[in-house]
């Protein structure tokens, strides 16, 4: 059953990209991902979803050195990451919306849609981790190549309250 919804999933990335693409387009907090060529949103997200079976059997490393790149490639265009980390829960959220209408016709088809938003889950975290550390990492290197374009980030306030872990 996870098979054939993988497959699907694969299989009609064009609609499912179509959806995140309307939605990261309508986003008012996205102002510069809503900007970025279309072609370019239709490829990340054919990218993961084309790919998906192969995405959730790789290792954490390989998900990581393709993030982090990532990461680092939207800094460098200045893309806010807090726009490349909501543009990333946007696709997986169509994902997963589009693999509940698929229908559920029994228990296993509960349980494999289950153990999908599982594994998806697990990917997603381990694709944002790495995007971004490679943005923080381009980040931290950019004054030495930008100059003083970038303000050095301040020293946050003490957090004074109960702790939040």
């Amino acid at each position: 059953m996870l098979p054939n919804l993988i497959r699907a999933l694969s299989e009609h990335w064009q609609e499912i990209a179509a959806e995140a693409i309307r939605r990261i387009r309508r986003d008012k907090s996205l102002p510069e991902m809503s900007r970025y060529p279309e072609a370019n949103l239709r490829e990340r997200a054919r990218a993961i979803l084309e790919h998906l079976d192969a995405f959730l059997t790789s290792s954490e490393s390989e998900i990581a050195e393709h993030y982090e790149r990532l990461g680092k490639t939207r800094f460098e265009e200045g893309v806010r990451l807090h726009e490349l980390v909501r543009s990333l829960q946007i696709v997986k959220r169509s994902m997963l919306e589009y693999a509940g209408r698929q229908g559920i016709t029994g228990p296993l088809d509960a349980y494999a849609e289950e153990e999908l938003e599982f594994a998806v889950d697990r990917m997603f975290d381990r694709m944002i981790y790495s995007v971004v550390r490679g943005y923080e990492r381009a980040f931290r290197e950019a004054p030495s190549r930008f100059g003083s374009m970038i303000p050095k980030p301040q020293k946050e306030p003490e957090f004074r309250g109960p702790s939040p872990f």
